[in-house]
């Protein structure tokens, strides 16, 4: 060591090997362990850690920041980070506080080439559900979107459209869209995988997509799906309600994952252009045998239920895994009779 240097301490060595990484490894850092607002402050560190913040991708989830500061944090960090969004996920999001500290946050975030965007609203259960913005329903970047309680424009295949080509992933909970725009939503996401539904006032889903995987719907009361045409769909899992509910298949040629199904009346299994009854015998319009893996929930005192059992495995031929749930300690903690 020289004469007159100070020598470092320990806690400098350490710093000063960190700061030896690559820029690549400072960026796994600071979007995967550091909260957003520490990862901020990096900048302020040293010279070599100025550029860092600005240039990495943005990882912002409102979960992390403080309930307190979380209105206000928010659109800071979006309209002071220079670099592109990776991630925004705002699973509480206040949205009067973001429009008025952040006019325009939208298109923002579909200027910052967003990749993973989650926005779901606060809302009281009969609060209006505000308009799904149109630069968010464009934004050709997208990997992942998850919409919680918003509405989305009516005739929106007539408006200006949906333009996201890159979607992988789309979620809707809790969401105000018409039968034929949300089939007009899932057939223009064309490189669609995973489609999760839950709480749409859509009276029939159809699902028609050539890329679509997986989808997994929590049909509301009186709803129908239809899988229309979807080829490469391997799993499709239901949520069904207690109330009537028709779920009809007609080309899923891929199909390895169903469930569940209920034996009880009010729900309805239509194969093609045949509605599976007590009787219906097994054909080759009856029968999708590319299944594998079935789940079924049944009350084994009802013999009504038993037989319907019978008639929806006859139309699944060839599967390997069977799922029962019994079905009475559902009926008896919804508080309905057995018979």
């Amino acid at each position: 060591m020289a004469d007159g240097a100070a020598p470092l301490s320990a806690a400098g060595r350490r710093r000063d090997r960190l700061s030896a990484l690559s820029d690549d490894l400072l960026h796994q850092i600071i979007t995967q362990h550091l909260p957003v607002t520490e990862a901020a402050k990096t900048a302020a560190l040293a010279r070599r850690w100025r550029h860092l913040w600005s240039s990495t991708p943005l990882v912002l989830r409102d979960a992390a920041l403080p309930e307190p500061a979380r209105d206000a944090l928010v659109p800071r960090v979006l309209a002071k980070h220079e670099g592109h969004f990776r991630t925004v996920a705002l699973h509480d999001l206040r949205l009067a506080s973001l429009d008025r500290e952040l006019p325009g946050w939208p298109r923002l975030v579909a200027a910052k080439h967003t990749q993973e965007l989650h926005l779901a609203n606060r809302c009281q259960a009969n609060d209006i559900l505000p308009l799904v913005p149109a630069d968010i329903l464009r934004c050709g970047s997208l990997e992942e979107l998850m919409l919680g309680s918003w509405a989305f424009p009516v005739d929106l295949s007539r408006g200006a459209g949906v333009s996201l080509p890159n979607l992988r992933q789309l979620t809707l909970v809790t969401a105000a869209i018409e039968d034929r725009d949300l089939k007009h939503l899932i057939t223009a996401c064309t490189a669609l995988e995973i489609l999760k539904l839950a709480g749409t006032t859509a009276n029939r889903i159809h699902l028609c997509s050539p890329s679509l995987r997986c989808a997994l719907v929590m049909l509301s009361r009186d709803e129908n799906l239809a899988v229309v045409d979807a080829p490469l769909l391997e799993r499709l899992v239901l949520f069904l309600p207690a109330t009537p509910a028709m779920v009809k298949i007609d080309h899923a040629a891929n199909l390895r994952v169903l469930g569940h199904l209920d034996t009880r009346r009010l729900h309805r299994l239509q194969i093609r252009d045949t509605l599976i009854e007590l009787n219906t015998m097994a054909s080759t319009t009856t029968a999708i045998p590319s299944v594998r893996i079935l789940a079924v929930t049944v009350n084994f005192v009802i013999l009504r239920e038993v037989k319907m059992l019978a008639s929806f495995l006859r139309c699944f031929p060839n599967i390997d895994t069977l799922h029962i749930e019994y079905g009475a300690s559902c009926q008896l903690l919804a508080g309905g009779k057995s018979g």
